[in-house]
């Protein structure tokens, strides 16, 4: 039977593996794989994995929120004058 095993490096997803080998045999045992077969909003990578007493847990990582500097950029045209008055 194919299952699908998310290899976790820091804590992060980095690879994604769909495999009917055993998994154990096929890399090096220092490497985390955990099975993700099963879970219907299934991890991609890039995304943060925990793991608490034994189980998994996945979470999309939380989008950058820009700083000040770069949402005000100058402009690249100049701005016509215009008489206001």
């Amino acid at each position: 039977m194919m299952k699908t095993y998310a290899n976790i490096a820091d804590g992060v997803v980095q690879y994604l593996l769909p495999t009917d080998g055993d998994i154990a045999e096929m890399f090096h045992p220092d490497m985390i794989w955990i099975d993700v077969t099963d879970i219907v909003q299934g991890p991609a990578v890039g995304w943060n994995a925990v793991e608490a007493n034994g189980a998994w847990s996945f979470a999309a990582p939380l989008p950058l929120v820009p700083m000040d500097a770069e949402l005000i950029k100058p402009c690249s045209r100049p701005i016509p004058s215009t008489n206001w008055f």
